[in-house]
């Protein structure tokens, strides 16, 4: 079993300006008996809406449905975080072929996808996670060793060449990143990414190959002091998503998941331009959230 000794929360929603919010917010937390999760549905560039959703934040709600009912279900009391993904993956897949065959008609990465990263505790004084796409869940021990899931960063070719290829044709055409996301050259480059989901790098979109690529595992909270899961809108900006995910758990853990927000957004505030950080709207939605169990010892 497992005591809380603190339990913070936050779910900001994204500004595609620094006063125009985005239409809707595409995160997810799933808070349910033992289950936690932080949910990211991925905004499709030139998607096209399920009912009154977007396809990203349309899968982001099936997932916190899905899971926070399996939550309560004794049947799934132990069973580990993996196949409680891999379970509600395939599911959505099969909804999807079922429902709307057309969004997936050139595949799965096609269609809507979503980032999560999810833990769950365990009798016998453990948590098993399961992670697919850019969230991150950061573990601190109780001597100031942290573990992170994912171990590793996006390899470049499928994350910062894009990046670098969008800041490439605004800077040769003197066009922003808004205008160049409608040229054909950069949606090409897009796409050949989605050609590597769930081949290279694990995103939940139905796809039955997610099993194969997402990350998992099974850790003791014996040592633990505070697990925090965040979605890739809550990282730090200015460094790598590994480095990013350290940091912003930490000074969460530090000041608060509130206070660490605020702070972000102040950090965003004081790049209108979008000019020191590159990114397509001038704040993503963020979320995330904290478990501390213990005390962090100082040496």
């Amino acid at each position: 079993m497992y005591t809380l000794k603190r339990f913070e929360s936050l779910s900001l929603h994204g500004r595609k300006m620094p006063n125009m919010p985005t239409a809707m917010n595409e995160d997810h937390l799933v808070v349910a008996h033992n289950l936690y999760a932080v949910i990211d549905g991925a905004t499709q560039r030139k998607g096209k809406n399920i009912g009154d959703l977007t396809t990203g934040a349309y899968l982001a709600e099936y997932l916190h449905r899905s899971l926070t009912h399996i939550a309560q279900d004794p049947q799934y009391q132990d069973t580990e975080a993996a196949l409680l993904l891999a379970g509600v993956n395939r599911a959505f897949g099969e909804k999807m072929q079922q429902e709307q065959p057309e969004l997936i008609e050139q595949g799965f990465a096609f269609g809507p996808a979503a980032a999560i990263a999810l833990i769950k505790m365990h009798d016998d004084g453990t948590y098993s996670y399961a992670h697919a796409g850019d969230c991150a869940i950061v573990e601190f021990g109780t001597h100031g060793d942290v573990f992170q899931c994912p171990p590793e960063a996006k390899p470049y070719h499928l994350e910062g060449a894009r990046a670098d290829h969008l800041r490439q044709v605004t800077k040769e055409k003197g066009i922003s990143y808004d205008e160049a996301w409608e040229l054909k050259e950069v949606q090409d480059k897009y796409d050949e990414y989605k050609y590597a989901i769930n081949v290279e790098w694990p995103i939940v979109t139905g796809d039955p190959r997610l099993e194969n690529v997402m990350f998992v595992g099974r850790r003791s909270l014996d040592d633990v002091s505070a697990l925090v899961l965040m979605t890739d809108g809550m990282f730090l900006p200015g460094a790598d998503d590994l480095q990013g995910a350290e940091m912003a758990a930490r000074q969460m853990l530090e000041h608060g998941v509130s206070a660490y927000g605020m702070s972000l957004k102040n950090i965003y505030d004081d790049d209108p331009a979008r000019e020191k950080y590159m990114r397509f709207k001038h704040q993503d939605d963020a979320s995330a959230m904290l478990l501390q169990f213990k005390d962090i010892y100082k040496n």
